[in-house]
């Protein structure tokens, strides 16, 4: 039987630990995310519109479209790319300027992998692409924008913010929506209304997409949650359940 060469073996040995990783991550992912639920105040309630995030503001609910277990999935894939990459272009300057070291395109393919994978990894469980949260300091809902690189995998840099004065709030309310471009893709969206416009502060879909109405009635007592999360110590504003 024919041996494989030391670059297919760096390959296969790398896919293998890769995907070992990535199952041992979800695996992590779901321990933690049962935990969060336990302990934290809003854990159950908006645990839907964190979309597998582990955030630990109070109050903070994300707009996304992806599972953690996508999320994690995707950044595998690129980190192999990154690190094929890499490992191409090193080979090729190797062989270009006659250099003798043999291993370099599999070190390099290694490190550039290794890198991207953690990354991916952290912005898969801690960096949504878009965070909305109550900022009692401030008194304002504060959108917490990032830049992304694929899918909803985000960037180390490019963040911005977006605010929402509480004074100017109309209202905080839910509704469902379907996303034509994915089969069986329905929303049920967070808003909240101010100064005649409406901003969409987090999705969730349910595990059914056949039954919406379960997640319909927790997305209003989240938006109650969240009218009241607001309004502490103050007093009420209206609460809406479907946008004017």
């Amino acid at each position: 039987m024919a041996r494989l060469d030391e670059n297919t073996r760096s390959a296969v040995h790398f896919l293998m630990i890769g995907a070992v990783i990535l199952l041992a991550l979800r695996g992590l992912g779901l321990v933690l995310e049962l935990l969060f639920n336990q302990f934290h105040p809003d854990g159950h309630l908006l645990g839907p519109w964190r979309n597998g995030y582990l955030i630990f503001r109070p109050g903070a609910v994300t707009r996304a479209h992806t599972t953690l277990t996508e999320r994690l999935a995707l950044g595998f894939l690129l980190s192999t790319a990154v690190g094929s990459v890499g490992w191409a272009l090193t080979w090729a300057l190797r062989s270009a300027f006659g250099s003798h070291g043999a291993h370099a395109p599999l070190v390099a393919g290694r490190w550039l992998g290794g890198l991207s994978l953690a990354w991916c990894v952290v912005s898969a469980f801690l960096l949504p692409p878009e965070t909305t949260f109550p900022d009692h300091i401030t008194r304002d809902w504060r959108t917490v924008r990032r830049s992304t690189m694929i899918g909803e995998l985000t960037l180390p840099w490019g963040d911005r913010d977006d605010r929402v004065a509480f004074t100017v709030v109309d209202g905080l309310g839910t509704d469902l929506r379907n996303r034509p471009d994915v089969h069986c893709r329905t929303v049920v969206r967070l808003w909240v209304a101010a100064q005649h416009d409406t901003t969409i502060i987090g999705t969730a879909s349910p595990i059914d997409c056949g039954r919406t109405d379960a997640l319909m009635e927790q997305g209003a007592e989240a938006a109650q949650a969240l009218h009241a999360l607001m309004h502490e110590g103050t007093g009420p504003l209206p609460w809406r359940n479907v946008p004017e």
